[in-house]
């Protein structure tokens, strides 16, 4: 799924002992306008259409990660995700 290779989640397993915070900044820093928008709409989509939380760690575990969330921690996450590229495409308007 194109949502993992533009999170490059190969970067999140090879830096372990970073902030997850860390990691996704520099990952959506990377990306252009384009890709954020599609990933933007992408995560409104899975987050609007109340996806159970087994379903959205199906998703990230679907990417390869190894990184372990608390039951409603991808829902947190995919937020975070959606919200910082919201205030980043905010900024170039």
């Amino acid at each position: 799924m194109r949502f993992h290779q533009y999170l490059s989640v190969e970067m999140l397993l090879r830096h372990s002992d970073t902030k997850l915070e860390v990691l996704i900044d520099e990952a959506i820093t990377a990306r252009s306008n384009e890709e954020l928008y599609e990933i933007k709409d992408f995560l409104d989509f899975l987050l609007r259409e109340n996806i159970s939380d087994e379903t959205l760690e199906e998703l990230w575990r679907s990417g390869g990660s190894n990184w372990n969330f608390s039951p409603g921690g991808h829902r947190s996450v995919f937020t975070y995700i959606r919200d910082t590229i919201a205030e980043k495409l905010a900024k170039k308007e």
